[in-house]
């Protein structure tokens, strides 16, 4: 009896300080977490008070634009004692001081079930913060909460709900539909998993109107260097339109799907990235005219980025970003961009295609750097203009049916007539003709080729030479003296 009422009593005093001791656990974490949103170097985060308690503790937060991220705005829009009133405001935001508070509730048991060390809910403090304005307006209803779930182990949760907004005013409206979104952070791993959606929004002012419907992504990826996180990412949107009421412009696009994918190689030094994205159609009303495009796809790849250049930059930016010297500026950036360029990075932009009224259009674009044209890093040089002609080879295919390449340059001379000053009541019938002769005479002029069903076009440029559909193009003596 006496070893159960010991077990009972034991139980009873590590029931009363388990909280306690899972609130220093907490808070070592909390503390932890502010540091790793620090060290993306987008924000600073700054515990500015904790108070423990044994079942609750209270923090106060402080976020503001990290230092590292300052210096490379400030260094690309320079506001500064000559700053106007159009460039005060981007200053007001780097100046941006934004005050949070957490209230911690201990676990082992959670306050909206389950178990673990703590839950911390976030909110806006209102005095520091400075959304007492925002809030002031009958149309908003509050700022929504987040908050943060941590787990017994490396693992934290988190969610967030912003309620539906509406606002009104003398040059603009806007109302979004609220935004939700949950997500798992890994600290020992790394790993970040998020999703989140919002059903609609809109936008107008007398010169735009944006409209929004169905909007939902989600990102599951690992951290690899600060501020990259390689990964699966997806976002679809049920219907984007874009119109101005002052020109009867509207554009519309439905069933967008965007996937996107980064990818360090097995060595570690190389980062890529790529994007599919594709629409279930677009309609577009133009100067009166209704145009519809169908089975939109189009794809773009980054590859071959050296991580150790990005790596180095991240940690020189804030350097570079005060360097006022030309010089002083390309002298400090000069052995990055050597690593980036010897790496072999390239961009593709495409296929591009879709189809109009049964005719279809497919384009591609690779542009690639050849590391073979690039000298030893000590005759390597920024300023030689000449350099850059040699080290970049361009790729560029184009595919189109006869329908959809004779609207094309109808389009084409239509614009340029019009920016010429010609008359704007040529027939229809005389567009569709020049048009037809505009391709006749490309083909001749071996620039495009004709297939059974349209034309094609497959160019190249690398180290100097230009060549078209299988044939070396001139470029003239002053561009070869440059080789």
């Amino acid at each position: 009896m006496k070893k159960v009422a010991a077990a009972i009593a034991a139980l009873a005093i590590l029931a009363a300080g388990l909280p306690a001791l899972l609130g220093i656990l907490a808070q070592d974490r909390i503390f932890e977490l502010a540091e790793a949103a620090s060290g993306e170097r987008l924000v600073q985060v700054d515990i500015t008070g904790y108070e423990r308690g044994w079942r609750r503790s209270r923090a106060t937060l402080s976020i503001t634009v990290h230092d590292s991220y300052r210096s490379l705005l400030e260094a690309a829009a320079p506001w500064g004692a000559n700053q106007t009133a159009q460039t005060a405001e981007p200053d007001s935001i780097l100046d941006l001081d934004l005050a949070l508070n957490l209230a911690v509730a201990h676990g082992p048991l959670l306050p909206r079930g389950g178990i673990g060390l703590a839950e911390a809910v976030v909110q806006i403090d209102p005095p520091a913060g400075g959304p007492g304005e925002l809030l002031a307006n009958p149309d908003i209803q509050g700022i929504g909460e987040a908050a943060v779930r941590i787990g017994i182990g490396s693992e934290s949760s988190y969610r967030w709900t912003i309620p539906p907004v509406a606002y009104s005013g003398p040059t603009a409206t806007y109302a979004a539909s609220g935004l939700t979104g949950e997500g798992i952070y890994d600290s020992a791993r790394q790993l970040l998993s998020s999703q989140g959606r919002m059903d609609s929004l809109e936008f107008s002012t007398p010169n735009l109107e944006l409209g929004v419907d169905s909007l939902a992504f989600s990102f599951d990826g690992a951290r690899s260097i600060s501020g990259v996180w390689p990964g699966t990412s997806v976002l679809t949107l049920g219907n984007l339109s874009v119109g101005s009421p002052t020109n009867g412009t509207t554009i519309v696009v439905e069933g967008i799907e965007a996937h996107g994918n980064g990818v360090v190689n097995e060595a570690g030094d190389l980062l890529s990235n790529t994007a599919e994205t594709t629409a279930e159609s677009l309609s577009a009303i133009v100067d009166g005219s209704h145009h519809i495009i169908t089975e939109i796809r189009f794809d773009q790849a980054l590859r071959n980025l050296d991580v150790d250049a990005l790596n180095a930059y991240r940690d020189m930016a804030p350097e570079l970003a005060g360097e006022n010297d030309p010089t002083a500026f390309l002298g400090g950036l000069q052995p990055i961009v050597y690593g980036a360029l010897n790496a072999e990075p390239e961009l593709e932009l495409g296929p591009l295609g879709f189809n109009w009224n049964g005719s279809t259009l497919q384009t591609r674009i690779l542009l690639r750097i050849d590391n073979e044209m690039l000298p030893a890093e000590p005759m390597f040089s920024l300023a030689d203009t000449s350099l850059w002609t040699r080290l970049v080879a361009v790729e560029a295919e184009l595919d189109a049916d006869r329908d959809v390449a004779e609207w094309i340059a109808i389009q084409a001379m239509s614009r340029q007539g019009a920016l010429g000053g010609s008359p704007a009541d040529v027939s229809d019938d005389i567009l569709q003709a020049q048009a037809r002769g505009t391709l006749v005479t490309l083909v001749v002029q071996g620039m495009l080729e004709e297939t059974g069903s349209g034309y094609r076009f497959r160019g190249s440029y690398e180290n100097g030479v230009v060549e078209v559909n299988g044939t070396v193009i001139p470029i003239g003596a002053a561009a070869q003296a440059l080789f």
